[in-house]
C-alpha cells in the first residue's frame, strides 16, 4: 500500500490490501463484549484492492484499474 500525500490509497505489490469502512455501521456489540469474544456488526463495508487499484481518502471512491464495468 502506498499513500502519496495522504489523499489517495494504492496497492502495490502483489498481494491485495483491504480497507475495512466503518463509517455506515449500523449496530454493533463492541462496546458489551470482554477482550477476546466475538463481536457482531452490522453493515460494515469492505474494498479490497489489487495491485494498482486506488481508493480515495477525500471522496471514499475506490478505483480498479482493470474494471470490467469501464
Amino acid at each position: 500500500m502506498f499513500i502519496p500525500k495522504g489523499k489517495q490509497i494504492e496497492a502495490i505489490g502483489s498481494g491485495l490490501v483491504i480497507l475495512v469502512d466503518g463509517r455506515e455501521i449500523k449496530d454493533t456489540n463492541l462496546t458489551q463484549v470482554e477482550l477476546g469474544q466475538p463481536i457482531s456488526i452490522n453493515h460494515l463495508v469492505t474494498h479490497v484492492l489489487s495491485k494498482n487499484d486506488t481508493f480515495d481518502l477525500d471522496t471514499f471512491k475506490m478505483t480498479i484499474k482493470s474494471s470490467q464495468y469501464v
